[in-house]
């Protein structure tokens, strides 16, 4: 298991092998592959790539905050103009229409015009109509296209770009129900926000983690649960909304075709709390007998927590035991969270942040025609999102690009929202009447006192 401590060791001397093979071999810089060197297929006309952050050895360590979440999608125009692409008579329309929406078309629809997924028609010259066919059974058949604009999308700024449909659901808290998820929403109609792009609506972006999953709210207990789809699968949602800007670059034509491409950009500045884990902590159990659940929880020394009888549930997992002898090894091995707390370390800090030093999260992109989905579920619990898209009806035009990050929870422990989507819940099962009856305490998974004796609910450092 990577741990937070061994990842900055890691890191360090992944930095001085990589100064060193730059002050040696300066000319040895590697270049971005170019539309010929791309991995295409047939089915495979886009490649979609993490640019940043970007590392090739190892997983990536990233603050909680701020960091840069960079997608290159990558159009050879051999997919849509020269080759096998213009034998299909696919097209780039640019900035042509009053909403400043690009398309690339990757074939031609019957009657010589471009029709989108909701049948509408895109005509070069909207002077000239588009033949209208004779034969009554025709259909508006959508071509595959990508649809992107060039904008900037900022928190609590309103919006001026295209694709009001979806500005409308991007960042409506409504989606937001069964997590804390103030950080990723606006009151603001800016088109930024948990949801599908408007700028970009062909990308779907995911991570099983936190609000990547789909949530919904039990009606019996109030409390968060993973939305479940008809066969009782769990969902993710399209993270792509989040994105703060979408640019695209052309290169120039010239004798050499392996330059020949689009690059179509998408940056998203990391909100706090994107890849945090949603976690609900219960320090005080019904099954904990009164007579353990008292005195310091001794760390450092042989003392653990309250004879594991602390418990956790992660993600809308299963209620299961807290490791504690890790999160107990990580506190005593991490003086920052000792210094901030001195020497009192609430449970709901130390088992957030132990749990987010020792488990990396993969984030996910591809790209489908016309617009994906808001949301996906896992049918056949493969993991696989993409068989998925195309049961919906999706076309998928690209890899499927990954990224895994360790979160560090150290980093800006004294900003605002600490483990905001972390919480005290009661995780048992027994009624307010039934433990006491029996003698058990029960204050709904909440800490009994403050960092005094007899608060079970909290770490301390042995003394010294």
């Amino acid at each position: 298991m990577l741990t937070h401590e061994n990842r900055k060791f890691e890191l360090k001397g992944t930095v001085a092998i990589a100064a060193i093979a730059i002050l040696c071999a300066p000319l040895a810089m590697a270049k971005k592959p170019s539309g010929a060197d791309l991995p295409l297929s047939k089915d495979h006309l886009v490649y979609v790539d993490f640019d940043k952050p970007n590392d090739t050895d190892g997983i990536l360590m990233v603050s909680r905050s701020n960091w840069p979440l960079g997608i290159t999608i990558t159009i050879p125009y051999d997919s849509f103009w020269t080759g096998e692409g213009a034998r299909r008579g696919g097209h780039w329309w640019g900035s042509w229409k009053s909403d400043w929406s690009n398309y690339i078309f990757f074939e031609r629809s019957a009657g010589n015009c471009y029709y989108l997924e909701d049948g509408s028609e895109l005509r070069r010259n909207p002077a000239v109509r588009c033949p209208i066919p004779l034969d009554p059974t025709f259909e508006k058949v959508p071509a595959r296209y990508v649809e992107f604009t060039s904008d900037i999308d900022q928190k609590g700024i309103e919006d001026r770009g295209p694709r009001g449909d979806l500005r409308d659901d991007i960042g409506n808290p409504e989606f937001a129900i069964g997590v804390t998820d103030a950080e990723l929403f606006d009151d603001v109609r800016s088109g930024w926000g948990i949801g599908t792009d408007d700028d970009l609506p062909s990308l779907f972006l995911y991570a099983e983690v936190g609000s990547g999953f789909v949530w919904s709210i039990d009606p019996d207990t109030g409390e968060p649960v993973l939305a479940r789809g008809e066969d009782g699968s769990i969902g993710v949602r399209n993270l792509a909304g989040l994105s703060n800007s979408v640019t695209y670059s052309e290169s120039v034509l010239n004798k050499i075709a392996r330059s020949q491409e689009v690059e179509i950009h998408s940056v998203i500045r990391a909100p706090m709390g994107l890849l945090n884990p949603v976690v609900a902590v219960d320090t005080n159990p019904a099954q904990t007998p009164a007579s353990t659940n008292t005195g310091w929880i001794g760390v450092g020394g042989e003392l653990a927590f309250s004879n594991d009888y602390f418990k956790w549930r992660v993600d809308g997992g299963e209620v299961e035991p807290m490791p504690e002898s890790e999160i107990v090894k990580f506190v005593n091995s991490n003086p920052q969270i000792l210094r901030k707390y001195t020497g009192c370390v609430p449970i709901k800090v130390a088992a957030s942040a132990s749990l987010m030093s020792t488990h990396p999260v993969t984030v996910k992109a591809f790209v489908v025609s016309g617009t994906a989905p808001f949301e996906l579920f896992d049918e056949n619990g493969d993991g696989d999102y993409v068989d998925d898209a195309i049961r919906k009806g999706h076309e998928v035009l690209s890899n499927v690009a990954e990224v895994e990050l360790l979160i560090d929870p150290l980093f800006d422990l004294d900003g605002p929202g600490e483990f905001f989507k972390t919480s005290y819940r009661d995780l048992d099962t027994l009624s307010d009447e039934e433990a006491i009856k029996q003698g058990w305490v029960r204050e709904a998974g909440k800490p009994l006192v403050g960092c005094e004796p007899n608060g079970a609910t909290y770490i301390r450092r042995a003394p010294r």
